[in-house]
């Protein structure tokens, strides 16, 4: 319904639970959260968990209201390649985006899309948890991102959402996602 309030987790901590987190806030639903340290973190604080149940439930009343600002294409990346209001960071490792580690994606070439900066999404995790709103503060501060917006990106759009994430805790910064990521990217752009 419209006035849910949804809590998404996953079993590896922090991982695929972003992306649902972003998904639902780009289609307009406001009371979306991710659980810190999800599934693992959960049974480790000894909360109490359930057996799966079939549940019937009656159809919500949610419309969508998209937020297309949420989405960047490849042609807004092109266009914009040197605005200097805006930052493409990417999530992937380090090897990846330097080039120095070949992609799991066969017949996918390796690289980065020019200007962008590289923060690995697994720099702003710990235990399966985002780590301490110092650390994530100086983690972003390293790409000077004063008022800029910043545009995730990562291989598929899925690890991008870790880090979108990581900033929303801790800057007051425009997000949006290229969803097309570098999976789009090295094969449209040679």
């Amino acid at each position: 319904n419209n006035n849910s309030i949804i809590v998404v987790y996953d079993n590896l901590g922090i991982y695929s639970s972003t992306r649902v987190w972003w998904m639902f806030k780009t289609m307009g639903h406001k009371n979306v959260f991710v659980l810190n340290g999800g599934f693992p973190g959960w049974l480790e604080n000894g909360f109490p968990t359930e057996e799966k149940q079939t549940q019937q439930f009656e159809k919500g009343n949610f419309k969508v209201q998209f937020h297309s600002e949420n989405v960047k294409d490849f042609d807004f990346i092109k266009t914009n390649l040197n605005n200097s209001n805006q930052i493409v960071i990417d999530a992937r490792s380090s090897g990846r985006f330097n080039g120095t580690a070949p992609e799991p994606r066969e017949g996918l070439r390796s690289g980065s899309i020019p200007n962008s900066f590289n923060i690995p999404y697994g720099d702003v995790l710990e235990n399966g948890k985002f780590k301490s709103k110092e650390v994530l503060k100086a983690i972003f501060s390293k790409i000077n991102p004063e008022n800029k917006e910043l545009i995730y990106s990562c291989g598929s759009g899925l690890t991008a959402c870790i880090i979108l994430l990581a900033s929303e805790l801790v800057l007051p910064n425009k997000t949006s996602v290229y969803d097309g990521s570098w999976t789009e990217w090295s094969q449209i752009e040679k």
